[in-house]
C-alpha cells in the first residue's frame, strides 16, 4: 500500500509475534495458501471488478517499466502494486482452503493471517485495503 500505510508486512509480523509469545504458534498447522479459482472469486464479486483489478496490476507493471510509480491508488485507503493480484488471490484462496478443511473435518477450526485483508471489499468495489472479500 506504500510507506506509512497500516496495511503493511509488519502487520503480519505483529500477528506472528503474538502467536509465538502466547505459544499458540506451536500448535498451528501451517499451510501454503493456494490461489483462489477465479470462479470462486466471481461468486462474491462482479466479473468486471475482478478483471479491473487484474488489468490495473498488469498496467502498473507496464507503467513501472516506463518509469512510472510503484503504486496505483484505487481510493484514499486502497492502493495496489504489481504483487496485489497474486496476493489477493492467495489471501482468498487461503480462506477458501481453510473453510473447506474445516467442513471436511480435517481440522476443528482455522485462522488465516492474510494480506491483503478482505473484509471491506464489496461485490463491485475494492476498498478499505481490500480487493476480494474473504470473510
Amino acid at each position: 500500500m506504500g510507506a506509512g500505510h497500516p496495511e503493511c508486512p509488519e502487520r503480519l509480523d505483529a500477528i506472528e509475534d503474538r502467536l509465538l509469545i502466547t505459544g499458540v504458534g506451536d500448535a498451528l498447522v501451517r499451510r501454503e495458501a493456494p490461489q483462489a479459482p477465479l470462479g470462486d472469486i466471481e461468486l462474491a464479486h462482479d466479473r468486471m471488478l475482478v478483471a479491473a483489478i487484474r488489468g490495473l496490476c498488469d498496467q502498473l507493471a507496464d507503467d513501472i517499466t516506463a518509469g512510472g510509480p510503484a503504486y496505483a491508488q484505487i481510493d484514499p485507503d486502497t492502493s495496489l502494486n504489481v504483487h496485489t493480484w497474486n496476493a489477493a488471490l492467495r489471501a482468498a484462496g487461503a480462506v477458501i482452503a481453510a473453510t473447506d478443511s474445516v467442513l471436511a473435518g480435517e481440522m476443528e477450526n482455522a485462522f488465516c493471517a492474510v494480506r491483503p485483508p478482505g473484509h471491506h471489499a464489496e461485490r463491485n468495489k475494492a476498498m478499505g485495503f481490500c480487493f476480494f472479500n474473504n470473510i
